[in-house]
């Protein structure tokens, strides 16, 4: 046995154990030479309490406040995200104004009656025609009331159908505390909207100032000439024309002033005013700039260059107010059921339909210019003004 081990050699190794607690370190030590960042843990209702709301009503939120709600809440609800829909119903909307086609229309064995609103006529269809309520509009003593009770509120058949659900919610809710719209926020466990309304009331910026006289600028008031809204400033009352556009060659420089020029000589004809994307404060606060841009914004024509459309579909980092800008026209696109009431698409050359981004564009009409520069003014201009401008 001795021979079979002869051959091997032997070695001292020494191995040093570090003893943090014969070295006395502190757990405040060892938290600093943690790796990683660190998480805080998540926040609670208590953590995001509103302090100074209790005799505020929702008229007297701020735009920030009100852009804000808009931008957040507008999406329909999806799974445990609740949005606009879910806080209608904790405000008290009735269910029927909210998804609805009948609104305040009771429907029995399949048809509509409106006994509430009139003299007791019986109409047997669910949906109301065009004839019919003409028909209503002259029995009802106050027919703009009456349209509004049976399409709901700026005149669509339901929320659901309003490019802006949120505002037309906040309008019609106008004169409510701000507590109960808290409330909601609360019972939807919005805590990410209460964290930024805390944010805001930080800064003092929850509440209208002396100065601000704007209501809430939803985009219904202004795409849908309603009677329920809030007073708007008087450059509010200016019809707009919010211009979107994205070049990098000196032809394309060259083809989005040519279509420019022309909007421009059309638009002071007719009373429109444009709005350049490029002129907004986007690095103030890109989102606020350019939804309220969007939302004033009577019609929006997109200028599609090569470049334009290659930015979009590439998400360009570079580009992020027409990015922004772009998934609005979707939301309001989609959420209007494929309709399209203000997006205007434009293209050059021989540019086809078929390059445009995904989403409203390719589900849209598309104008060609010059080619079809007078059915774009026409679309725009006299298709607004006798209230034809939704394709």
């Amino acid at each position: 046995m001795e021979n079979d081990f002869s051959c091997l050699n032997t070695d001292d190794v020494t191995i040093e154990i570090d003893n943090d607690v014969a070295k006395e370190v502190s757990a405040k030590d060892l938290a600093i030479k943690k790796i990683g960042p660190w998480i805080r843990p998540p926040l609670r209702i208590e953590d995001v309490r509103l302090c100074s709301v209790d005799k505020l009503r929702i008229c007297n939120l701020s735009n920030e406040a009100v852009a804000l709600l808009s931008s957040h809440l507008n999406m329909p609800s999806y799974g445990s995200l609740k949005n606009w829909d879910s806080i209608g119903i904790h405000l008290k909307i009735p269910d029927h104004e909210i998804m609805g086609d009948n609104l305040s229309l009771q429907c029995t064995n399949n048809s509509v009656r409106t006994q509430s609103l009139m003299n007791r006529e019986e109409y047997s269809k669910d949906v109301l025609s065009t004839k019919e309520v003409d028909k209503l509009k002259d029995i009802a003593p106050e027919s703009g009331r009456m349209k509004r009770e049976v399409f709901g509120m700026n005149g669509y058949r339901s929320l659901r159908n309003d490019p802006r659900p949120m505002d037309a919610i906040l309008n019609k809710c106008r004169n409510s505390p701000v507590n109960d719209l808290i409330r909601a926020l609360q019972t939807c466990k919005r805590i990410d909207i209460l964290y930024s309304l805390k944010i805001l009331e930080q800064k003092g910026k929850l509440t209208k100032s002396s100065q601000q006289n704007v209501g809430i600028n939803s985009a219904s008031t202004l795409v849908l000439s309603s009677t329920d809204k809030f007073e708007l400033c008087d450059t509010d009352s200016i019809r707009t024309i919010l211009l979107i556009h994205y070049e990098e060659s000196v032809e394309e420089t060259r083809d989005y002033k040519w279509l420019c020029k022309n909007l421009l000589k059309h638009a002071t004809q007719y009373g429109f005013r444009i709005v350049d994307i490029n002129t907004l404060d986007v690095d103030a606060n890109i989102i606020a700039s350019v939804e309220n841009a969007f939302t004033k914004a009577h019609q929006i024509v997109v200028s599609f260059t090569p470049s334009h459309i290659e930015a979009v579909k590439s998400r360009n980092t570079a580009c992020r107010s027409i990015i922004y800008a772009h998934d609005l026209m979707n939301q309001e696109f989609f959420t209007l059921n494929s309709t399209n009431r203000r997006f205007r698409a434009v293209v050059f050359n021989d540019t086809q339909a078929s390059s445009l981004p995904l989403g409203w564009p390719r589900s849209t009409l598309v104008y060609h210019f010059p080619t079809n520069m007078n059915a774009l003014c026409t679309k725009i201009f006299k298709g607004y003004d006798n209230g034809l401008s939704t394709l």
